[in-house]
């Protein structure tokens, strides 16, 4: 039984790959990029998201490299001890 298209409700669908997409629906438009646009209203909010992640990423390295701390070892009786 064919799945119903949760857009219009018709039952007339057929499940394919990816790949067949252009093939199955008679329509090379699925494959025809529009890559490289972006919305002018949604780049504030793209760029905020953007420089959330760099800040998350020099964070991570900044705590990686105080986990990295020098350590005091005594050789002897191999008490250690963050500096």
């Amino acid at each position: 039984m064919p799945l119903k298209c949760p857009k219009c409700g018709s039952r007339n669908t057929v499940t394919e790959t990816a790949g067949n997409i252009a093939k199955v629906a008679r329509d090379d438009r699925f494959l025809t990029s529009t890559s490289g646009y972006i919305s002018p209203d949604q780049l504030p909010e793209l760029l905020k998201e953007i420089i959330r992640a760099i800040q998350r990423l020099f964070g991570f390295l900044e705590q990686r490299e105080r986990n990295n701390a020098p350590v005091l070892i005594c050789k002897d009786c191999r008490y250690y001890e963050r500096i």
